[in-house]
């Protein structure tokens, strides 16, 4: 089985959003795993598949939205976490230790979710896109103190040298009824 990768496509019509991403589906093998208005008046689609054929529709979306695009992107070579991560479908073990990060971009959260997974021993709890954060997105995590620590480090890293990063913690022992509400 060919490793799944993830596309990103954003943009600041939405008309012209909804054609291209369209236009991206129906060019091949991918499928949708969301899409969604986002502020301030901005479109974002996130689709999933192989790899060329994903590169081939976020081709396709970025021709036909030309003018509206924003950003785009193609991962390959993901860490498994990240999808349940973005469609909210994690199940969450035992919480010894949160970790958060925040992020100017989209592309940069997925960035970080994935490095922090490969990087350390973490489960990515989720990932949110743009959703009502102005564009930004974030990322929860959560695994030993140690784990965490780690994992945060090395996605800061990456993520602050390009100007991407904006906020991070670790919280040992995070309230459950606050996770609860954060998830």
């Amino acid at each position: 089985m060919k490793q799944q990768a993830l596309g990103v496509l954003e943009f600041r019509s939405i008309p012209c959003a909804v054609s291209a991403t369209d236009a991206a589906l129906k060019s091949g093998q991918v499928r949708l795993l969301d899409a969604y208005t986002v502020c301030p008046g901005k479109f974002l689609a996130i689709l999933a598949g192989e790899t060329g054929a994903l590169e081939h529709a976020v081709g396709i979306g970025v021709k036909t939205g030309e003018g509206s695009v924003v950003n785009s992107h193609v991962f390959s070579n993901l860490h498994p976490d990240v999808f349940p991560a973005i469609t909210g479908t994690v199940s969450v073990p035992d919480l010894e230790a949160c970790g958060i990060i925040e992020t100017f971009t989209v592309t940069a959260a997925i960035r970080s979710a994935d490095l922090m997974a490969k990087e350390a021993a973490v489960t990515i709890a989720e990932i949110r896109l743009a959703r009502g954060l102005g564009g930004k997105a974030f990322v929860l995590f959560s695994g030993s103190f140690s784990a965490v620590e780690s994992g945060l480090k090395a996605a800061v890293e990456a993520v602050g040298a390009e100007g991407e990063l904006a906020g991070s913690a670790v919280i040992p022992a995070l309230s459950p009824e606050l996770w609860a509400k954060l998830l």
